[in-house]
C-alpha cells in the first residue's frame, strides 16, 4: 500500500486559526479582571452618536483603555478586583423589561460592583460636552454636564472604599453606608442665568377660546386651527409680520374663510386668559432669592405690547426677548444666540424652560440646559435637581 504525500503546508493552515482562535480566547478571559482593577470610584459611561446599546459597549471597552488619562480624582486610587462584573452587567440587562430599565438595571450593576458612589451614561451636546442622560442613583444626573476630552470624573470626596464581600455582609449594595462621609455635590456647572418662556409657561394661551363661541361645531373649528389659522401661519407674525401681511397673505390662499381669519387677531385677548397656575409664584421666589431671570418668547409686537400692562409681572424679569423684535423664531439657533449675547449669559450656565419640545431640543443644540415646562410642580422638582430651591 502506498501511504499518501505528506503535505506540511496544510498542517500549517490548520494550526494558524487554531492557535488564533486558542490566544483571543485566552485573552478575552484575562482582559475584563485585569482592567477590573483600575477602574475609578465614580464613573461615566459616555455615549456617541449611533446605536445607544452598542455605544455603550464601546464605551465600556474605552472606559478600561483610556483610565491613566481620564481620570481626574489624582493620587492613587483604590482598586476594585471584580472579575464577574461584565457578566454582572449583562445579566442585570437580560432581566429588565425595556430598553431605559436595561440601562438603569447595567449602571446599577456597574456602580454596585466597583463600589461606585455614581455611574453616568452621558451623550455629546452640540457644544462639545457631555451631558448625563442616565444615571445610578438617579437623582446624579442632575445637571451634569462634563468635557468632552473627559471620560472618567472623580467624585470631590471619596467614602472608605469597601470590599464586595463587605458590602454583601452589610446588606448594603445600593447605598452607602451610614458610616461613610456624606457624599458631596457632583462638580457641575453651575446655573446662572434661568430663562423662562412665555406662552403655556408663565401665560396661558388658548387660541380655541374665541373659535368656541364663533365655530360652534367642533369638527369645524378643530379643522380651521389645524389647517388655517395654525402655528405655521402664526409664527410669521412672530418673526415680525405685521397683522395685516399676514392676515392677506392668508386670506389670499383661504377666501371662504376670511371673516373667520381677521377675527383671530380680534379677539386675541380672549386667547390669552390669566396667568398658569403656580409659575408666577416660582417667578417671583426665584427673583426675590436674587436669581438672574429673563423670558424669551415667541410673540408678535403688538400682541405683546397689549399683554404688557395685562400682566404686570412681565416687568419682573431682567429682560425678555420678543421674537418678532429679532427677525427670528424658536427653534430658530440664532434667537437662543441673540438672547445670550443681548443679556450677558453664559450658555452652559443657563437653565431654560418651555413647554414646546423641538424649542428645548434647539436650546440643548446651543449649550443651554433646557427642561420640557408640563406644570408648576414639574418646574420646581427640575430646579430642586439644578441645585436650585424654591420657597413654597
Amino acid at each position: 500500500m502506498t501511504l499518501p504525500p505528506f503535505h506540511w503546508w496544510r498542517t500549517v493552515f490548520f494550526l494558524i486559526p487554531a492557535v488564533t482562535v486558542a490566544v483571543i480566547a485566552l485573552a478575552s478571559s484575562l482582559f475584563p479582571a485585569w482592567r477590573a482593577t483600575l477602574l475609578s470610584p465614580m464613573v461615566a459611561i459616555r455615549n456617541e452618536p449611533g446605536s445607544m446599546w452598542q455605544s455603550t459597549r464601546l464605551a465600556i471597552d474605552q472606559l478600561f483603555e483610556r483610565w491613566g488619562v481620564d481620570a481626574h480624582n489624582g493620587g492613587d486610587l483604590p482598586s476594585s478586583p471584580d472579575a464577574g462584573m461584565m457578566t454582572a452587567l449583562i445579566e442585570a440587562s437580560r432581566n429588565a423589561s425595556g430598553f431605559r430599565e436595561a440601562i438603569h438595571a447595567a449602571l446599577d450593576a456597574l456602580r454596585t460592583n466597583l463600589g461606585a458612589e455614581t455611574a453616568l451614561l452621558l451623550e455629546a451636546n452640540g457644544s462639545g460636552e457631555l451631558r448625563a442622560t442616565a444615571a445610578s442613583p438617579d437623582q446624579s444626573a442632575a445637571a451634569c454636564i462634563i468635557p468632552a476630552a473627559g471620560m472618567l470624573v472623580g467624585s470631590p470626596r471619596l467614602a472608605p472604599r469597601r470590599s464586595l464581600a463587605q458590602r454583601h455582609e452589610e446588606g448594603d449594595r445600593s447605598r452607602r453606608s451610614r458610616r461613610d462621609p456624606p457624599l458631596e455635590r457632583i462638580p457641575m456647572n453651575e446655573i446662572r442665568h434661568i430663562v423662562f418662556d412665555l406662552g403655556n409657561v408663565l401665560l396661558r394661551w388658548e387660541p380655541e377660546n374665541p373659535y368656541i363661541r364663533l365655530i360652534p361645531d367642533p369638527v369645524a373649528r378643530k379643522r380651521f386651527l389645524a389647517d388655517i389659522c395654525n402655528g405655521d401661519w402664526l409664527i410669521q407674525t412672530d418673526r415680525g409680520m405685521d397683522w395685516p401681511e399676514a392676515e392677506t397673505a392668508l386670506i389670499a390662499r383661504h377666501p371662504d374663510d376670511e371673516e373667520m381669519i381677521r377675527a383671530f387677531r380680534r379677539n386675541w385677548h380672549e386667547m390669552a386668559p390669566g396667568l398658569v397656575a403656580g409659575t408666577p409664584e416660582i417667578l417671583e421666589s426665584l427673583i426675590d432669592d436674587g436669581h438672574d431671570v429673563t423670558a424669551l418668547t415667541n410673540f408678535a409686537a403688538d400682541t405683546f405690547l397689549e399683554a404688557r400692562p395685562r400682566f404686570p409681572i412681565l416687568e419682573r424679569f431682567r429682560g425678555v426677548t420678543v421674537s418678532a423684535h429679532t427677525g427670528y423664531a424658536k427653534p430658530d439657533p440664532d434667537i437662543y444666540r441673540h438672547h445670550a449675547e443681548a443679556f450677558g449669559l453664559s450658555p452652559p450656565h443657563v437653565l431654560f424652560f418651555d413647554d414646546v419640545m423641538k424649542n428645548i431640543v434647539a436650546a440643548r443644540e446651543a449649550g443651554w440646559n433646557a427642561e420640557q415646562f408640563t406644570g408648576a410642580d414639574g418646574m420646581r422638582a427640575d430646579l430642586t435637581r439644578y441645585g436650585i430651591g424654591v420657597g413654597s
